[in-house]
């Protein structure tokens, strides 16, 4: 598999952001850090975890502990959650969190994690991630795009006209959930999401085409979000190529 850049920047660029409400709040606890979701990409939200926050001591706008990764007398590992990225002054050690828990991992836990897939580890448990960012993978096959272009052959259509489009990914899925559409249906949105179709376009696929019934008797089902965004895309263009 490979590693699609575009989306590993966009994981990224996602997780900082998320990171930053939390941290424009101007308080940062170890309690704050394990219970407010913002946090979850925050380096306090690690330290907190994995028993790092001993003996650390804030400066200025840093947070100093000991680093993890040699004897370290006093707090030489500078943490900057407002820039994303930690140093260690001692063993030059450096990066931003990903970096981190990448080294920690291997070195602690006896890992073999590669940069890309600490964070693509990030991206398939958080489903908002998913959803906002219309994938659940940073990984891609090289005949990805082939696959993704044959299947979708099979459903092109003009849109209805007068129609309210939905503005994001999770108001199409609900939509689709609430008006029960059938599998094939599921199928083609869950493909068009994974390869960062604009929910606009993803609508025109959906509903233009008379093929596909919202209201279908066969092959109906009630889809939770969660199941939406839970299956890789390479077994999603499968079960779309088999209908």
């Amino acid at each position: 598999m490979q590693v699609n850049k575009e989306r590993a920047n966009e994981v990224t660029d996602f997780m900082r952001r998320v990171n930053q409400e939390w941290v424009s709040k101007g308080v940062m606890t170890k309690a704050g850090a394990q219970s407010d979701e913002r946090a979850r990409f925050s380096f306090f939200r690690f330290l907190a975890d994995n028993n790092l926050l001993q003996d650390a001591e804030e400066k200025n706008s840093d947070l100093w502990i000991p680093c993890p990764f040699h004897d370290d007398a006093s707090p030489s590992c500078s943490i900057n959650e407002h820039k994303y990225v930690y140093n260690c002054f001692s063993c030059g050690r450096h990066g931003n969190l990903i970096s981190l828990i990448k080294d920690y991992k291997n070195e602690f836990e006896r890992s073999n994690a590669s940069y890309y897939q600490v964070l693509n580890d990030f991206l398939r448990v958080d489903k908002e991630m998913q959803a906002t960012l219309g994938y659940n993978s940073i990984f891609s096959q090289d005949n990805d795009n082939y696959k993704f272009e044959e299947a979708l052959t099979k459903f092109r259509f003009n849109p209805p006209k007068g129609t309210v489009l939905p503005s994001s990914y999770t108001e199409l899925a609900d939509l689709l959930i609430k008006q029960k559409a059938d599998i094939k249906m599921i199928s083609l949105f869950i493909v068009l999401m994974q390869n960062h179709v604009d929910v606009r376009e993803i609508y025109h696929e959906l509903y233009g085409n008379n093929d596909i019934s919202l209201n279908s008797d066969s092959n109906t089902t009630n889809v939770s979000l969660d199941d939406l965004l839970k299956d890789d895309t390479e077994s999603t263009l499968e079960n779309l190529n088999s209908f």
